[in-house]
């Protein structure tokens, strides 16, 4: 059976198009097969027009305008679809722009929501279209809701977490996905998952700027300790569900609500995210600094939270908010930018921890140093050593 570009299935009085599944009341049953329905509430409305936009069962057979006619497209269809003027056809090109990057347009949103907050009341129309498009995109999800998935794995394989990644993706899925460059999502098999799905999957180069992940996996890491003393055992998959719904339904501090209310409400958080301030300039270029390091949910809080290894600033750039650009010891620039959150001042220390001894040579000995990666490795003196 068919509707509109769609194959669809009835099974159990739930209706199935592609990897969507729709319940079907009374009203939904009576907007998708009447050709006058009556009887619908105004969540069967909201369900219809998703269909129809699945579908495409409301549009002429080139997909160019609403078909017309009485009763249901007259009374409903256009009503769920309204037109408006458009744009002029005289408009020139330099009058558009467009936002083919979400980073960009999270960017143009601070600039509007300080504008606003400022006492510019002319921005407000784009303020909520950028919003309604980073919510059409999954971004507003994570980063405006608070909202949250997880499931425990087996195992990092390719298969296992694209397997288990297509479970939250089953429900609904976001046009953007930011991942790490591991090999868990750089695989054929998960690109297969993307693609199927219609998703485009973006990395970003460091792992420390997952700020919002990684306050996340703070908190279901302090949950889980709590259950764990309470029940005197280490065992967690069983009580992740229960734990990430408890996250869920709790009131979150930044928007003032829980995020499953969020979720089910974004527009309720513009007014929670109006106001944004961009800070001072913290820090000076050349100010030597360390880095936030990236926690996993199971890292103990006691252990360090900045990098070992010292970097340098070499450029303030002119963002909101402010971000600052980095190098290492040796000069070598550091991928992506950072915010002064992000950052703590320091000053070289007068020794550096040797982390273990790989080899010796006469007086010589190669070593790979506390904090710092293999390329790091060297060869020192002996007698420069103090233990």
């Amino acid at each position: 059976m068919y509707l509109g570009k769609k194959e669809i299935k009835l099974v159990d009085n739930t209706l199935t198009i592609e990897d969507s599944s729709y319940p079907i009341t009374l009203g939904l049953g009576n907007l998708i097969f009447s050709k006058s329905p009556k009887l619908y509430t105004n969540n069967d409305l909201k369900t219809y027009k998703s269909i129809l936009n699945q579908t495409s069962a409301h549009l002429t057979a080139d997909g160019s305008k609403i078909k017309k006619g009485r009763n249901k497209y007259a009374d409903i269809i256009q009503n769920l679809f309204p037109s408006g003027s458009g744009l002029s056809v005289k408009l020139q090109k330099h009058n558009l722009v467009y936002w083919n990057d979400p980073n960009e347009l999270v960017d143009r949103l601070r600039l509007l929501l300080a504008s606003k907050a400022a006492g510019n009341t002319g921005v407000s129309n784009e303020i909520l279209s950028i919003f309604e498009e980073l919510r059409e995109t999954g971004l507003i999800k994570h980063c405006f809701t608070k909202f949250a998935w997880a499931i425990a794995l087996k195992s990092k394989t390719a298969k296992e977490v694209s397997n288990t990644m297509s479970k939250i993706l089953f429900k609904r899925s976001p046009k953007l996905l930011q991942v790490d460059n591991g090999k868990k999502f750089y695989n054929s098999t998960f690109d297969a998952l993307m693609e199927k799905h219609n998703i485009h999957k973006y990395l970003t180069y460091s792992t420390m700027k997952a700020c919002i992940v990684e306050r996340f996996n703070r908190t279901l890491k302090e949950k889980m300790l709590r259950e764990f003393t309470a029940r005197g055992s280490h065992e967690w998959i069983s009580i992740l569900p229960s734990l990430i719904n408890q996250y869920n339904n709790s009131k979150h501090r930044t928007i003032g609500m829980t995020p499953e209310q969020a979720d089910t409400n974004p527009t309720s958080v513009v007014i929670k995210q109006r106001k944004i301030i961009n800070g001072e300039i913290k820090f000076n270029v050349g100010d030597n600094v360390r880095i936030s390091t990236y926690k996993g949910v199971f890292t103990k809080g006691y252990l360090p939270s900045w990098s070992t290894e010292i970097f340098k600033i070499v450029k303030i750039k002119d963002t909101f908010p402010t971000t600052y650009q980095l190098q290492d010891y040796t000069g070598k620039p550091i991928a992506d930018c950072f915010y002064s959150e992000e950052l703590i001042k320091t000053n070289y220390p007068n020794d550096y921890l040797v982390e273990k001894i790989i080899r010796w040579q006469g007086e010589q000995i190669y070593v790979k140093w506390l904090g710092f990666d293999s390329t790091h490795n060297s060869w020192i003196n002996t007698h420069d050593i103090r233990k």
